[in-house]
């Protein structure tokens, strides 16, 4: 932190650099309090890293923030050329990983409801697709989610370092919605990437929490966490 406001003092236009050697500190240790940590120093003056600020509270388990994360999500990066948000969305998600089934339910129902417009809208668009295929997950709207997550696939931008991100949040739906197979399916593609998530995002993210005792998702990573210490 002492090195970070330094460098905030001596070269403001450097913060971003330092933020992404956080993120790479991340990956090779897999320490999510200093990326949590990080990404909530970093975020007032880089608005871009509201995404990774979210996440790295739910990483942590760290609920109330994830509520204020979501709460303050800045209103020009809700809707972006990578993806489409809306607070309503971000907290009903977050009612879902802390557990708050009735609260999710509720606001990810209305949340349905309004990127089911923006699609009618916005035909084939990936950044609303991805949303839907995340809210009908946490639904548990099976087939629904199964259909949305392919659809946000097949659309996606081809672009390599967005790839494993796009596949990730698929995964994300799918896992939420019960599909196991077809989650660790991506995951393996995920983490067979030289560029993306890595198994730690796979190991604190709680979208997979509710797969984690299954026999298919435990062997998977078994396999990549002994890997990943082999490397």
């Amino acid at each position: 932190e002492r090195i970070y406001n330094k460098v905030q003092t001596d070269d403001p236009g450097n913060p971003q650099s330092f933020w992404q050697i956080g993120h790479f500190n991340f990956q090779a240790k897999g320490d999510k309090e200093s990326f949590h940590h990080l990404n909530h120093l970093v975020s007032p003056i880089n608005p871009e890293s509201q995404s990774y600020t979210w996440r790295s509270s739910l990483y942590i388990r760290d609920f109330e923030s994830a509520f204020k994360d979501a709460d303050t999500w800045e209103e020009k990066f809700l809707d972006t050329k990578d993806y489409r948000v809306s607070r309503e969305m971000l907290t009903g998600l977050t009612s879902h990983y802390a557990g708050d089934s009735e609260k999710a339910r509720l606001l990810l129902t209305r949340s349905r409801m309004e990127f089911m417009n923006l699609l009618n809208e916005h035909e084939d668009s990936y950044a609303v697709l991805h949303s839907l295929c995340l809210i009908e997950g946490a639904l548990s709207e099976s087939e629904s989610a199964a259909k949305t997550c392919k659809s946000a696939l097949d659309v996606a931008p081809n672009d390599a370092t967005l790839d494993g991100w796009i596949e990730f949040y698929a995964a994300n739906g799918l896992a939420m919605a019960g599909d196991v197979r077809a989650a660790v399916e991506l995951l393996r593609a995920v983490l067979d990437r030289d560029v993306g998530p890595v198994i730690y995002d796979v190991m604190y993210h709680p979208a997979f929490d509710g797969i984690r005792s299954e026999p298919v998702f435990t062997e998977f990573m078994q396999q990549y966490a002994t890997e990943e210490k082999q490397q």
